[in-house]
């Protein structure tokens, strides 16, 4: 071959990249449009080569392709770009730390990988159907809030546990007991927790309306008819409790 000219399969060998990455590279402008030969063939020069080797290495570095050409074009914006990059960087490698940690927590604790962040401690003990709410929760509610119920899944209570495994065919007295109990918890966890009762403070910001439905949507369909029966008398025994007790 031309020891001063090269063509794309050869550049890309050159280089380390595919030829559809040179294309890909020309077509944004990152590279510039080689001359061709008699028979229309692109021929690189040297000049093609050290640009392209320049730009892998800004991409190896992990510099994103928008800011490629400015950093290369714009040698005095290199530092500044650099700071922002290391910036960039560490914000990635505190992010992957955040996830090695919830990964090895989830397998410590044998949780399902569906769990949401900071809930592999109790993730194994749940139900689908505790999962599945926790997962909508997380879309609406702040962090605080959801340390709050990772508490109230930590301390269930024997009733809490019966309640989750609740054969669809319970009968009244069963699901009776267990509205009781469970009304009784409530407004304890209302007691402690002041943002149950009213849970706007905890809402993630700019959440949608939609989001915010989508937990009592949830709480009616993934729950068999029996825990529903038992949702529905304990809410109606807290609201008759609270209609009853004298107002301060």
């Amino acid at each position: 071959m031309e020891v001063d000219m090269w063509s794309t399969r050869q550049l890309a060998e050159l280089a380390g990249v595919t030829r559809k990455a040179i294309r890909y590279y020309t077509s944004l402008g990152l590279l510039e449009e080689p001359d061709r030969d008699r028979n229309d063939y692109r021929r690189y020069q040297a000049r093609h080569l050290v640009r392209l080797l320049r730009i892998r290495r800004l991409v190896d570095l992990g510099v994103s392709l928008s800011h490629v050409q400015r950093m290369l074009d714009e040698p005095d914006r290199m530092p500044t770009a650099l700071e922002d990059l290391e910036l960039e960087l560490a914000a990635k490698q505190q992010q992957i730390t955040l996830l090695r940690e919830e990964v090895q927590a989830l397998r410590h604790h044998g949780a399902p990988a569906d769990v949401p962040a900071g809930f592999g401690s109790v993730g194994s003990e749940l139900s689908d159907t505790d999962r599945a709410l926790l997962l909508i929760c997380a879309r609406v509610f702040d962090l605080e809030a959801m340390r709050d119920i990772r508490g109230i899944l930590e301390s269930r209570s024997p009733e809490d546990v019966e309640f989750r495994a609740l054969d669809p065919q319970a009968g009244t007295a069963t699901i009776g007991r267990l509205a009781r109990a469970r009304a009784d918890r409530v407004q304890k966890l209302q007691a402690e927790i002041r943002w149950l009762r009213d849970p706007a403070p905890r809402l993630l910001k700019g959440v949608s309306t939609a989001r915010i439905e989508a937990i009592a949507v949830a709480i009616a369909q993934l729950h068999n008819p029996a825990q529903q029966a038992v949702l529905a008398q304990s809410s109606a025994l807290v609201s008759a409790r609270e209609a009853k007790a004298p107002r301060a």
